[in-house]
């Protein structure tokens, strides 16, 4: 990056590439979870979802938040990048080499034979996940975005192009195998070609204490996520079975997917240009600032109208056959609100460096989700789906004091910033669809637009009304219009 290159006008090129990328990332998993519905049926998407709760666990211990950790170093040498790929490699190939012989005790635990082989085809991928880590690191912190957005549309859309004919061909489970197994493949490919670098052999080198320190730490804090994030595919599986995980976990990736959609790429672009101005508070605080608005306007207010528009939204992606998954997908929504704004008090902590604090925070606040979803257990889907909302909205307001007591920024802004923005922006419109879609007789497609144009109206009383409303916007507008300036003469 030139080193006359403003904070705003980086995070505002990352972030204006990262929602375009994301956008088209997003139509992808959305074709793929769309035209899939339609061929699968529900209990083999359930084995799929049956297998993922346990086995992803691998992706955070085969990283050991080693990505994290070089991603918020402002400086990286060659031969520590050289050292945290071949960490990762290795980690990869044991936790691979782990997860294929656990193939046999996950099918007894779900008493689904058909989890052996699922298994086993899933495990080589963490080794091809490891291996690309770095590749994208590397891509990430040369700020290279254009390079890092292709890495995150073409995987998704290659395993799709391969998926479909397997599906169609009455093979259900093997194109569930097929998306696995290609994405990762292909990313791998991609990252190694787009990254201007090449790993070396590993050696001593200074500074890897500090980074093995600080990623330990993250992965720590990612594996208390994980469990809260996984409990309730994990007990619905094993208390309800197949096919109820099925209409759970469909709705869960409509709902909470495009979420990580955003996050994960939005991470690898704030931490990197957080890094440099950490010791900057104004510059700091207007990153935040900047990136919540992001948060707020666009993917918590898209969430609050899915949310009202959940029966017709179901039946047109879905089909009527996936009805069940309705008022699921709605609950899971307006949880999936409180996930998006979540991640400001994750980037804050990891870019001041404290993965000790957002550790402890963890250990307090992650058991909140976990009993809140052992509540709901025995109303089924819809009370896990409910349990999980409330947990999550109770953490996220934990985990925001906690960052700001811990980093000595004043967090309160981006808490009572939230409050009214959700509250004021968000949850009108999504009520406003809710209405139109439930007294209206018409069919799924036309309650669909009539929804989406009573929320559209909301909307425009909500910044009519709101001088506030209208500045935040304004400050959105040109955050973004920065970047695609900056887009367009790259």
């Amino acid at each position: 990056m030139p080193s006359g290159q403003s904070l705003t006008a980086s995070a505002a090129r990352g972030g204006a590439v990262t929602i375009v990328a994301q956008v088209a990332r997003t139509i992808v998993l959305l074709v793929q979870v769309v035209v899939l519905a339609r061929v699968i049926d529900p209990g083999t998407y359930g084995l799929l979802a049956m297998v993922v709760a346990f086995t992803g666990v691998a992706v955070i211990l085969r990283d050991f938040g080693l990505s994290t950790a070089a991603l918020r170093s402002a400086v990286l040498t060659h031969q520590q990048r050289t050292n945290l790929f071949w960490l990762n490699t290795g980690s990869g190939f044991v936790l691979g080499a782990t997860i294929f012989t656990l193939a046999w005790p996950i099918s007894a635990f779900y008493q689904e034979p058909e989890l052996v082989t699922l298994v086993q085809w899933i495990a080589p991928t963490y080794l091809l996940s490891g291996i690309t880590a770095q590749f994208r690191v590397s891509i990430s912190q040369a700020l290279r975005f254009r390079a890092l957005a292709i890495c995150d549309v073409v995987p998704p859309l290659a395993a799709l192009v391969l998926a479909i004919p397997v599906a169609t061909s009455g093979h259900a489970l093997a194109a569930l195998i097929v998306l696995q197994v290609t994405a990762p493949a292909a990313d791998l490919l991609l990252a190694y070609f787009l990254a201007r670098w090449r790993p070396g052999l590993p050696r001593r080198a200074e500074g890897m204490r500090g980074l093995m320190s600080f990623g330990l730490g993250f992965a720590a804090t990612q594996l208390l996520s994980y469990v809260s994030r996984n409990i309730d595919s994990i007990l619905i599986g094993r208390v309800w079975g197949a096919n109820a995980l099925g209409f759970y976990d469909r709705a869960y990736q409509l709902s909470v997917q495009p979420v990580n959609q955003i996050n994960t790429p939005m991470t690898k672009v704030a931490l990197p240009v957080l890094a440099r101005v950490v010791d900057d508070r104004e510059r700091f605080n207007g990153g935040l600032r900047s990136a919540q608005l992001v948060a707020l306007y666009a993917t918590a207010t898209v969430l609050c109208i899915a949310a009202g528009l959940s029966a017709p939204l179901i039946d047109v992606f879905l089909g009527a056959a996936w009805a069940a998954s309705a008022p699921i997908f709605a609950v899971l929504a307006i949880g999936s609100v409180f996930r998006a704004i979540q991640q400001i008090a994750i980037w804050l902590q990891v870019a001041k460096g404290t993965a000790g604090s957002l550790l402890v925070g963890n250990l307090i606040g992650q058991p909140v989700i976990i009993v809140a979803v052992l509540c709901g257990l025995p109303w089924g889907p819809i009370g896990v789906a409910i349990g999980s909302a409330i947990g999550y909205a109770v953490f996220w307001v934990f985990s925001v004091l906690w960052a700001g007591r811990n980093t000595g920024v004043d967090t309160k802004p981006l808490l009572s910033r939230a409050f009214r923005v959700v509250l004021l922006v968000g949850a009108p419109a999504g009520l406003s669809a809710f209405v139109v879609s439930t007294l209206v007789p018409a069919p799924s497609i036309v309650l669909l637009m009539l929804g989406t144009a009573a929320a559209a109206a909301s909307l425009v009383i909500s910044w009519a009304s709101s001088s506030q409303t209208r500045s935040e916007l304004g400050t959105l507008q040109r955050f973004l219009r920065a970047g695609l300036g900056h887009v367009s003469h790259s």
